[in-house]
């Protein structure tokens, strides 16, 4: 399974990265510390199926573009295009819950979670998903 993670945290992301491979979760992990270059990136491959991730996860506190906006950029730009194909997942370190609650409005969010990545409650929503 492909993963891109967006988190502002060089360690988020390498801890996050580093539960996925010994989970036996991924075979690949693509990391941006900033939503606007992982915005980018999927425009740039839309169209190129073997690239696309499955999974991205995405961090909502972040400096320039929070998670918040890149879910309203991707629904609008990209929404369409990559339509069911990509499960987007919040992982936060958020302690309040109105975060929690506008991430599940979002219809392209298939999961909230508490950093750190709980591995298991993960591969039991994503066998969920895919099923």
């Amino acid at each position: 399974m492909k993963f891109l993670l967006i988190d502002d945290s060089e360690i988020e992301l390498y801890v996050t990265s580093r539960l996925l491979d010994n989970a036996g979760m991924s075979s690949s992990v693509l990391t941006f510390l900033e939503a606007k270059e992982a915005l980018s990136h999927l425009h740039t491959i839309q169209t190129e199926d073997h690239n696309l991730p499955d999974v991205i996860l995405l961090d909502i506190h972040m400096p320039t573009m929070s998670g918040f906006d890149f879910l309203d950029n991707y629904i609008q730009s990209l929404g369409e295009i990559l339509g069911e194909r990509i499960s987007i997942i919040i992982l936060s370190s958020t302690a309040d819950q109105k975060d929690f609650e506008k991430a599940a409005r979002y219809e392209v969010v298939k999961g909230v979670f508490d950093k750190p990545l709980d591995t298991a409650r993960l591969k039991a929503l994503l066998e969920e998903i895919n099923s």
